[in-house]
C-alpha cells in the first residue's frame, strides 16, 4: 500500500528542471483516496512556498538596495579624497596611513561587501568628511559593486518568477482540494488518447461504464511519461478542478473535465 511518501513528483526540487525527476519507475501501487487527498494538499502547500521564497526574495532586494543607500549617504556628497598605503587589514577594516590637512596619521577604514581585496603596502583612495566627523570609507571603484548588482538582480528575478506562479498554483490546487475534500474521490481506468504540447487528453472510464474525456492543465510541470499509455487512477473533484491520481507511479496531475460520456 503506497504511502504519501510513495507519491512522486511532490518535491520542490522536481519543479526545479529536467533532470530532476524523482519518477523513474512506472511501477503500479495500491493506494487509498486519503493519499490521495494528502498528495493534493502538498502540492497546495508546495505552491505556497514558491510564493513565500518569492516575497523573502523581494524583501531581501529590497533591504538590499536601502543598505546601499544608506551606506552611500553617510557621507556627504561633498566628501574629500586622500591617497593613502594600507598598513594593516581584517576583513572589514583597513588601517590606512594617509595625510589630512597637512598632518600625516593612520585612520581606521571601513570597507564594503563588494570592495576589492586590498594588500598591505597597496596605495588606496580614501574617502572623509571634512567636517571632522571621524567618517572614512574606500572609495571602491564601480566595478567592485559588481556582485552586489548580480545578487540584486538575482533576487529581483527570482521573486517576479516565485510570487506569481506560487500564488496561482496555490489558488489552483487550493481549488482542487476544495473540489475534491467536496465531491470525494473515484476508482476509474485512465487511457492516453492524446498528447499536446503542455497537455494530454485522456480517457477515464468509471466503474459504472460511464467514460470521462479530460485534459492535463496546469499547475503540471512535467509531462506524462511517454511510456505510460494506461494506468488506473483516482479521479477526484468535478468539473474545471480535478485532481487525477495516477496508481502508476504513483503521481496526481490537474485536469479539467471536456467530456461526460454516459453508459
Amino acid at each position: 500500500m503506497a504511502g504519501i511518501d510513495d507519491v512522486r513528483r511532490l518535491k520542490l526540487r522536481t519543479v526545479l528542471g529536467w533532470g530532476m525527476d524523482d519518477l523513474t519507475e512506472l511501477t503500479h501501487h495500491r493506494s487509498s483516496f486519503d493519499v490521495a487527498t494528502a498528495a493534493v494538499r502538498r502540492l497546495r502547500r508546495r505552491a505556497r512556498l514558491f510564493s513565500l521564497a518569492g516575497l523573502a526574495l523581494l524583501v531581501s532586494f529590497v533591504l538590499g538596495a536601502i543598505l546601499i543607500e544608506r551606506m552611500a549617504n553617510e557621507l556627504p556628497a561633498g566628501g574629500w579624497r586622500a591617497e593613502g598605503v594600507v598598513t594593516d587589514k581584517s576583513s572589514k577594516v583597513l588601517d590606512v596611513r594617509l595625510t589630512v590637512d597637512n598632518v600625516e596619521g593612520v585612520v581606521t577604514v571601513r570597507l564594503t561587501g563588494t570592495s576589492p581585496d586590498y594588500q598591505l603596502g597597496e596605495r588606496v583612495t580614501v574617502l572623509y568628511d571634512p567636517n571632522g566627523h571621524g567618517l572614512y570609507r574606500t572609495d571602491d571603484p564601480p566595478n567592485s559593486r559588481f556582485l552586489t548588482a548580480v545578487l540584486m538582480i538575482t533576487a529581483l528575478i527570482g521573486a517576479v518568477f516565485l510570487v506569481p506562479s506560487g500564488l496561482i498554483a496555490g489558488r489552483r490546487w487550493g481549488k482542487r482540494l476544495r473540489s475534491v475534500r467536496e465531491h470525494g474521490w473515484r476508482s476509474g481506468r485512465a487511457l492516453v488518447r492524446r498528447r499536446m504540447r503542455g497537455h494530454t487528453v485522456l480517457s477515464v472510464r468509471m466503474p459504472d461504464g460511464d467514460v470521462l474525456t479530460v485534459v492535463t492543465v496546469r499547475p503540471v510541470t512535467l509531462p506524462l511519461p511517454m511510456d505510460l499509455t494506461a494506468s488506473d487512477v483516482y479521479v477526484g473533484g468535478q468539473g474545471n478542478a480535478l485532481s487525477i491520481m495516477f496508481l502508476t507511479g504513483p503521481f496526481v496531475v490537474a485536469a479539467r473535465l471536456q467530456r461526460h460520456h454516459e453508459r
